[in-house]
């Protein structure tokens, strides 16, 4: 538990080329509040308290959750600018100029009887010329704090993220 919110994590099988699993957490905060609980997945454990109790019980409903994200606003953070400006060199890869000119990710994340199942996905489009203005885009859910985060097999960084305001339809 973690400042009020209960942060329940689901043992995994094995990871991507062998490597560690990853950790799957549910979090499920108090009423009225926000997508601020979905950080209480990573907390450190200084912050985490058990729950006192003899047994605990978890039930989750099926659910699927799936975002699509352009992230080319913040390709600049990463260390990536050259390559989305007029100033790009892929001549290795064309003999036209060329530049990124958008990246979307998408993320799909279902929990059912079987388990856990996660994937993503990055597509780059390729542009011809100077850049445009890159779109903006919000998107904003207003719900209950009942969310999902997938992290690194040291549960730190968090892979996926996500909330479900109420019990997804069949």
């Amino acid at each position: 538990m973690v400042a009020g919110t209960y942060v329940v994590e689901l043992r995994c099988g094995g990871g991507l080329g062998g490597g560690a699993p990853a950790r799957v957490r549910l979090v499920l905060g108090e009423p009225g509040r926000g997508a601020e609980a979905l950080a209480d997945a990573w907390a450190p454990a200084r912050m985490r308290t058990a729950v006192v109790a003899d047994e605990v019980r978890t039930a989750v409903p099926r659910f699927t959750l799936r975002t699509t994200v352009q992230i080319t606003e913040q390709l600049p953070a990463c260390g990536v600018r050259i390559a989305t400006s007029a100033r790009a060199d892929f001549s290795g890869i064309s003999q036209a100029p060329l530049r990124i000119a958008r990246v979307v990710q998408e993320a799909v994340v279902t929990v059912g009887e079987e388990g856990v199942e996660a994937a993503a996905a990055t597509v780059v489009v390729m542009a011809t010329g100077l850049p445009r203005e890159p779109l903006r885009v919000q998107k904003i859910d207003f719900d209950r704090p009942f969310g999902i985060v997938v992290l690194d097999a040291d549960g730190e960084v968090p892979l996926f993220t996500g909330r479900q305001a109420d019990f997804p339809r069949p």
